[in-house]
């Protein structure tokens, strides 16, 4: 089963529809101050655990959502797998782009 990996948590976001596509996992949890060391944790995470077919919910912080797309096309050629959030369905909808 694929991984869905959302960059960082958040109290205000209800990830529980993301499960539909596979086991959900949060590389930060809680906010981070030191924005560095979360481009550090979020590259590190993507590079050790990233397999074909695994997601990527973008969220969070500008800066993380940078690392985590840094580290990705590192793997490039790729094509990546994100979910993005629906308003209107409320739903999680797949995406994809290639780096």
């Amino acid at each position: 089963m694929p991984n869905v990996y959302i960059i960082q948590e958040s109290p205000n976001q209800d990830f529980a529809d993301a499960k539909r596509f596979g086991d959900v996992e949060i590389i930060l949890l809680g906010p981070t101050r030191d924005l560095d060391r979360g481009a550090r944790i979020v590259d590190k995470f993507i590079r050790s655990n990233w397999k074909p077919g695994d997601y990527l919910i973008p969220n969070g912080s500008p800066v993380h959502i940078l690392a985590a797309g840094a580290a990705l096309s590192c793997m490039s050629p790729i094509t990546v797998q994100l979910l993005i959030w629906d308003r209107r369905t409320l739903t999680y909808e797949k995406k994809e782009i290639t780096l």
